[in-house]
């Protein structure tokens, strides 16, 4: 194979995996089918006034609740990053329940765990939550995304593990534990 071959394999190789590393998690026929201006507050002030359209929301999982009708996730909403993944939990400006007729298991979606839903909204569900009355936006999910969980590993601090440019004694709080640098 000449040189220059091998380097048009390579080039194009090199594209293909930039190009796969900037898709959405959500499929382009639902991207295409959300109308612009349609927020998750609009809804949730009204969800009778949006049944029908298609949104793409996202947020932690408060709970899984399976019956005979088949499953519902109840999540608490918040925006989504570019790329569709989940912001913190303090920017969440609601709750709304995805719901499916098929089967979701708790153990996968459970309390804690991040996901994006493309959804069509089909109204509302009063629940009574200590003692106060919370109506949930309800979407039918046409397709869901579960976000693996992402660890914050401070260590190493330095660009050199594990001495760092000073050396292996050098910062001694952060080398033993204790100090500047420690995780409280």
């Amino acid at each position: 194979m000449s040189l220059k071959k091998l380097s048009i394999y390579l080039l194009s190789g090199l594209i293909s995996l930039t190009l796969a590393s900037c898709a959405y998690p959500i499929a382009q026929r639902y991207r295409r089918e959300v109308k612009p201006g349609i927020t998750f507050g609009k809804v949730y002030r009204n969800p009778d006034a949006y049944k029908g359209d298609m949104v793409i929301w996202g947020g932690m999982v408060i709970k899984t609740v399976n019956d005979a009708k088949g499953s519902e996730i109840y999540v608490l909403e918040t925006p989504l990053h570019y790329g569709e993944q989940p912001e913190q939990i303090e920017y969440s400006r609601g709750r709304f329940i995805a719901g499916t007729r098929s089967y979701m298991d708790p153990l996968v979606y459970r309390k804690g765990r991040m996901i994006t839903v493309a959804g069509e909204v089909i109204g509302s569900k009063s629940i009574t939550e200590d003692k106060t009355a919370y109506a949930y936006p309800v979407v039918q999910i046409r397709q869901i995304t579960l976000w693996s969980r992402s660890y914050y590993y401070p260590y190493p601090y330095y660009p050199y593990y594990p001495y760092g440019w000073y050396g292996p004694y050098w910062g001694y709080g952060s080398y033993w534990g204790y100090g500047p640098y420690r995780d409280y």
